[in-house]
């Protein structure tokens, strides 16, 4: 395997674990949330509006990883039509290249944002 192939490969694996730890993330935080709603903040929530944005950024991000694999995957498809006709396109993907790179940057964006509202609530029911 050429060095190329191999940085290729580790890009791929890199982006894959991306994406599933944001997810993960992102999923375990709305859970958590909910649990500590219910068990522990139940009788009297404070800072309610500090929780619903948090719940509202955590969907927000698992949305745009959900969407950014279906531009990734018309990313590829596109650079491999490139590549079949010979052509190399100036970023790689062309546009759902960028638009899956702007997505999962916002999925990880929505996601720590999302966090920092959820500790907001847990601090003041604490």
């Amino acid at each position: 395997m050429s060095e190329r192939e191999r940085l290729v490969n580790a890009h791929h694996q890199a982006s894959r674990d991306f994406d599933r730890t944001v997810m993960t993330l992102a999923a375990g935080a709305l859970g958590l949330s909910i649990a500590f709603m219910k068990d522990i903040a139940a009788p009297n929530p404070k800072a309610v509006p500090a929780l619903a944005l948090a719940w509202c950024l955590f969907a927000i991000s698992l949305l745009l990883i959900l969407v950014s694999f279906l531009t990734s995957q018309a990313a590829l498809l596109r650079q491999m039509g490139s590549i079949d006709e010979t052509q190399q396109l100036s970023t790689s993907g062309g546009s759902y290249g960028q638009a899956t790179l702007w997505l999962n940057l916002g999925g990880a964006g929505t996601l720590v944002v999302g966090v920092l509202f959820l500790v907001l609530f847990a601090i003041k029911n604490l």
